[in-house]
């Protein structure tokens, strides 16, 4: 994704870090070939800053890292859902080194700041056969992009790009054996209700439900079946759209395993229609020394990040 700026490397290691609703996330991977897990890695470090904001977060991000003997490392930078639109267009038909000029203009409509105050970035999207050529744009805003390279300068960091969850999220499934046959995560937090689909590491599907069962939205099994009919609805989309057949896999956020009945229909639902579903359990991912991981979610698109410098 984003690479801002170009400067030799200081460092072969490599953090990761992400500014949410709930502060700042921190991680470092490394790798771990005995590992008994999927992607045979360990999470060395993981540290929540809670409710701090980002242009205040740099002392403590530098203390963090320095204390994990990480300081001038490699940093990447995940934006969460909540920090950037992922537009699907149609391609236009220009040049490569023109695609991003053009894709500005396609935009100015479909955004709620001026366009001046846009940072963009492109990559392919899949189509079916026949279909004209389409692409997904990233955009968030370029004060935001600006102050991640002030902490990360401040905190004695070395940018090493901006990614975003979606793009994080799709590498990380993309290592499961299900990914052939497409993979689809329910992402469920107390902010966030958010569908993503998977198939051969290329994102086909990202949704934003609307209604979060984390928040109270969700008591009763009608207001279940309603949730249920929302990834129905989506899967739907996913086979008409791109002639593909259901996934073979639906991972349910971990945060399901607070929500007993909500898991349960999700699970017997999905189970009915030969969609396999159960509760992503990231200890099965990485070896992880933590107890629990608080905001499980977040930690995981942060970890993803990390993926193509650790496995």
């Amino acid at each position: 994704m984003w690479n801002p700026f170009k400067t030799k490397e200081i460092s072969k290691e490599f953090c990761a870090f992400c500014s949410c609703d709930y502060g700042i996330i921190l991680a470092h991977l490394v790798s771990d070939p005995q590992a008994n897990t999927l992607l045979k890695a360990r999470l060395e470090h993981a540290q929540l800053l809670p409710n701090i904001a980002l242009k205040k977060s740099s002392s403590k991000i530098s203390s963090v890292i320095s204390d994990w003997g990480l300081s001038k490392s490699n940093c990447i930078c995940v934006l969460p859902p909540a920090d950037y639109r992922l537009l699907l267009l149609e391609a236009p038909n220009v040049p490569q080194n023109e695609l991003k000029q053009a894709v500005r203009w396609l935009i100015k409509d479909l955004i709620d700041f001026p366009l001046k105050q846009a940072a963009i970035d492109v990559f392919s999207a899949p189509v079916r056969a026949g279909q004209s050529p389409k692409i997904y744009v990233a955009v968030t805003k370029l004060d935001y992009v600006r102050d991640l390279l002030d902490v990360i300068e401040s905190a004695h960091l070395k940018l090493a790009c901006i990614d975003i969850a979606d793009l994080t999220l799709v590498r990380l499934f993309s290592f499961f054996p299900e990914s052939a046959s497409g993979i689809a995560y329910l992402m469920l937090d107390s902010n966030v209700a958010r569908l993503l689909i998977q198939k051969n590491g290329i994102l086909y599907l990202e949704r934003n439900l609307n209604a979060n069962p984390l928040n109270g939205s969700y008591h009763s099994p009608e207001q279940y079946e309603s949730l249920v009919l929302e990834i129905q609805r989506s899967f739907e989309f996913y086979q008409s759209q791109f002639s593909q057949v259901l996934p073979a896999k639906l991972f349910l956020s971990p945060n399901l395993n607070e929500q007993e009945n909500l898991k349960t229909a999700l699970i017997t639902s999905f189970n009915e229609m030969s969609v396999n579903t159960t509760v992503l359990d990231i200890n099965q991912l990485f070896i992880i020394n933590e107890n629990s991981l608080e905001h499980p979610d977040f930690y995981l698109m942060t970890m993803g990040a990390l993926l193509d410098q650790t496995v």
